[in-house]
């Protein structure tokens, strides 16, 4: 009988096996020359070869294919995305519905409450993004106060600075729902096709709700999801 040894060598031949297919795919999808593609096969915990790779690769982005969907009973399933979005702490994070057809989009929205102030180090995935794929960006805000207070008011202007010649429009959402039912309305009424959020250190949309937004948005959005990691 093959043992402990003989099963870890097998898992990780089976591993770069898989690793090289997708490899192959994707360079004859891509057309790119500038674009350059590893394997790396890794034998650990999710959260700790994630951890490792990104420092020792000083990686920037971190992409994932997300295949949760809620469950007829309304309870989500167990989704690795949402693991990952509540332990990496340093990283943007990309999380793409495996059944979607790349489309480069035209409009991108940022969901937003206005109670932190924003810097270079959080907007800086969404400027990229943004300025890559010539995309306009929706800023929206979901009413849940009678009118913005005097810091809100500083953190939207400041917010519109860092964005600068960047396309970008101010959109306000009535609070009718759950906040995350409130903006998958919003990306629906506008064909909107990406999603950025900042994830605050007290919880997920921390400050404007105690609803979990972001890990209801992971099961049930059809777009990508970019969950930037607040940093000051």
């Amino acid at each position: 009988a093959p043992g402990k040894f003989d099963l870890l060598d097998q898992l990780a031949d089976e591993s770069a096996e898989g690793l090289n297919k997708h490899c192959h795919k994707i360079n004859l999808d891509s057309d790119n020359e500038l674009h350059h593609f590893e394997t790396l096969s890794v034998n650990d915990h999710l959260i700790d070869a994630i951890n490792r790779t990104l420092k020792t690769h000083r990686i920037d982005l971190l992409v994932m294919g997300n295949s949760c969907k809620s469950k007829k009973n309304g309870k989500p399933g167990g989704n690795k995305v949402q693991k990952v979005l509540r332990e990496i702490e340093h990283c943007p994070v990309l999380s793409v519905p495996l059944e979607m057809e790349f489309e480069i989009p035209t409009e991108i929205a940022f969901a937003t409450d206005y109670n932190h102030m924003y810097n270079a180090a959080v907007l800086n995935p969404l400027i990229q993004i943004a300025t890559m794929s010539k995309a306009s960006v929706c800023i929206l805000h979901v009413n849940v106060e009678d009118r913005l207070s005097n810091t809100q008011k500083t953190n939207l202007y400041t917010l519109r600075e860092y964005l600068g010649n960047i396309n970008h429009s101010v959109h306000w959402m009535p609070d009718f729902s759950s906040k995350s039912n409130v903006i998958t309305t919003f990306l629906e009424e506008l064909g909107i096709k990406m999603l950025v959020m900042v994830r605050y250190e007290h919880g997920f949309f921390a400050g404007l709700t105690r609803e979990p937004v972001i890990k209801n948005l992971c099961n049930d959005l059809k777009i990508p999801l970019l969950i930037i990691p607040y940093r000051h």
